[in-house]
């Protein structure tokens, strides 16, 4: 079943197309990645989907993006209840000074949740979700600045997890951490089952094993399929591939291009 569908969308920031004529649709409960050149429109349009986009003066959006059925562009759309259900992780993890454990917590707590054993089961199955339980039960009190950049990543996606989203999207989150770390992150992702993931990244190992991959490339759609039909057709996808996989390019420097 398509959860989120995208049709004739060209966006634009004042007088410059970052997107032409995307027409996509996305199935629910599934991860697509997208992958592309740099400045290729893949942020733009994920942003578009819980209209972080709106918060840019000059920007206009020609076309129909529906979640769910609904236009989210809709006059009746509350953007705040939107952006509960479209999730998102940043490149960089943006844990607050506070506690690993009020660091989730504080969804609730602004929202005016008072019950102490509602928010630590809350707490404690975002963290789950996140696969950082285990590794943090024992430290909650703490900051969550000593934790590593990896489990400041993975504090965030828990973070987002608590406003239990319908779709989860991952700007670029695992371009700035090790391998050994994406791979935790990838762990982490593939265990949140009945989330809509939509992943951006630069390393052709976050992205092979998506249900779906998309490119773009100056603003257009070039190619939608999964890993192996697009390592078999498509000569932009087979030059990231062979690229990173001699060695050469471990950190995306060819999806970059």
């Amino acid at each position: 079943m398509i959860n989120i569908s995208a049709k004739d969308v060209n966006f634009y920031y004042g007088s410059f197309q970052a997107l032409k004529n995307i027409t996509l649709g996305i199935e629910r409960n599934t991860v697509t990645a997208f992958i592309g050149p740099s400045g290729c429109g893949k942020s733009t349009f994920l942003r578009l989907l819980n209209r972080m986009n709106d918060l840019i003066e000059g920007t206009r959006l020609n076309g129909e993006i529906r979640i769910d059925g609904e236009d989210i562009y809709g006059r009746d759309v509350e953007v705040v209840e939107l952006r509960k259900k479209v999730g998102m992780v940043f490149q960089k993890p943006n844990p607050f000074p506070k506690t690993i454990y009020e660091n989730v917590a504080y969804g609730l707590r602004v929202n005016g949740v008072r019950d102490r054993r509602l928010i630590d089961e809350r707490v404690e199955s975002s963290l789950k979700g996140a696969a950082l339980w285990d590794e943090v039960k024992d430290k909650l009190k703490k900051s969550a600045f000593v934790l590593s950049g990896g489990q400041q990543q993975r504090l965030c996606i828990a973070r987002t997890l608590l406003k239990h989203p319908k779709v989860l999207i991952f700007d670029d989150s695992t371009s700035a951490v090790d391998t050994a770390t994406e791979s935790d992150i990838r762990h982490a992702l593939a265990g949140l089952g009945s989330v809509t993931k939509l992943i951006i990244a630069q390393r052709i190992t976050s992205v092979q094993s998506a249900d779906l991959i998309v490119i773009l490339d100056d603003g257009r759609l070039h190619a939608v399929g999964t890993h192996d039909e697009l390592l078999a057709k498509d000569t932009i996808y087979q030059e990231i591939y062979h690229s990173q996989m001699k060695g050469g390019d471990a950190d995306g420097e060819a999806i970059r291009r």
